[in-house]
């Protein structure tokens, strides 16, 4: 998914969480482009230390523990989430020109002020998202409403990926992509091909 909506070129991608899932997605992400550096985030310093060791064995592109979600993404290209935080991590203000935000966690990772910011707006599977993460929590809290956010939508990523809706259109947009249902489909569509 990152190769349609990233920029051309991305070189940093900050990933908050590491746990199975940020393990699973990293050699496809490292397979899709030439990172020159990944700053990681978790609730546990020691296991994003074990992390950063376990994949630098295989992969030379530069690791870094960081403490906060805020100075990780400082000059992140590509900022992804799976976390299951208590309160949002990404607030307005943090998803800067030109920056792919994909939250993939099962609590609210994003506050809604981050979507009213974005140029574009991606889901996956947006049924399942009113179950868990972002969206779930929004309707929820009574944020916003079901019909509000179908039509803020921009397209699915199955669209995007068949070209039924476009991907990214220019260098500067904010896009926002929600990715929950599909998790068996995460990984071959951060691969090239």
């Amino acid at each position: 998914m990152s190769k349609f909506l990233a920029r051309p070129g991305s070189k940093t991608v900050a990933l908050i969480g590491a746990g199975a899932i940020a393990q699973q997605s990293f050699l496809a992400l490292t397979d899709s482009f030439d990172f020159q550096r990944i700053p990681i985030v978790g609730r546990r310093l020691e296991k994003v230390e074990r992390f950063c060791h376990e994949q630098a064995a295989t992969n030379a592109t530069k690791l870094r523990p960081i403490e906060s979600a805020a100075q990780a993404i400082n000059s992140a290209d590509i900022v992804i989430t799976l976390t299951l935080a208590d309160t949002p991590v990404i607030q307005p203000g943090m998803l800067s020109p030109g920056r792919f935000l994909c939250s993939m966690g099962e609590t609210e990772e994003v506050e809604i002020g981050v979507l009213k910011a974005a140029d574009r707006f991606i889901v996956d599977a947006f049924d399942y998202a009113t179950l868990t993460g972002d969206i779930a929590q929004w309707l929820k809290q009574g944020f916003t409403t079901r019909e509000q956010l179908e039509q803020r939508v921009d397209g699915h990523i199955g669209q995007v990926a068949s070209g039924q809706r476009p991907g990214r259109q220019t260098d500067t947009e904010r896009i926002y992509a929600i990715i929950r249902g599909m998790g068996s489909a995460i990984s071959p569509l951060l691969i090239p091909g």
